[in-house]
This record gives C-alpha cells, sequence and structure tokens, in this order.
C-alpha cells in the first residue's frame, strides 16, 4: 500500500503545496496510508484538510489508514478549537481520523 508522508510542517505556509502533492499523490488510489511521523507543528490549516482529506476518500470509497502515532501538536490543536465538538455533527464521525486522534489523546 502506497503512503504519503506530510511534511514537519503543515501550516498556512505551506497547505497549498501539502494540498498539491496530495492530489497528485491520491491519483487512481483505491487505498493508502498518512504517515504522520515526521509532523513537528500544524495549525487550523492542516486539521481542514485532514477532514476535506477523509470526506473524499468516504465519497470515492478510497480506504486511508494511519501510519505512526499521530503528533501531540496535532492532538492538542484539534482540542484546543473545539474539533472534537464537531466531530459529533459530522456524517463521518464514526469512521473519523480526528476522533481516533481524541480516543488516543485520552489513554495517554
Amino acid at each position: 500500500m502506497d503512503g504519503y508522508k506530510f511534511p514537519k510542517e503543515c501550516n498556512f505556509n505551506n497547505i497549498g503545496n501539502i494540498h498539491k502533492s496530495f492530489k497528485d499523490f491520491i491519483n487512481n488510489k483505491k487505498k493508502f496510508f498518512l504517515d504522520f511521523t515526521n509532523i513537528q507543528s500544524v495549525d487550523i490549516t492542516f486539521l481542514q484538510l485532514l477532514c476535506s482529506i477523509h470526506y473524499y476518500s468516504n465519497q470515492h470509497k478510497i480506504i486511508i489508514k494511519k501510519k505512526g502515532e499521530v503528533p501531540l501538536c496535532l492532538k492538542e490543536l484539534a482540542d484546543n478549537v473545539g474539533f472534537y465538538f464537531t466531530i459529533e455533527k459530522c456524517k463521518l464521525k464514526n469512521n473519523c481520523l480526528l476522533n481516533d486522534m481524541k480516543e488516543n489523546q485520552s489513554k495517554s
């Protein structure tokens, strides 16, 4: 299975490049993994991109797996901006990458 490795910095300054390279990567794939191992810092634009990736993959019946531990900076940002609260309103909440991050955060 192919994987997409996110860069160290996933923020407003490079989210356009991440989005473009991800679109190139996902072309004609039916399953892939997201590799979070390199990430050192994130902002809200990255959380929005993750939701978009999940929604697109669900619509196109693409299977997403994760590789590596989701970094603490991403878990904390999701918590701080209220993403865990909004998951309850999401139609994909039972299979949400962010919901899984919340479960893993409460275990640590």
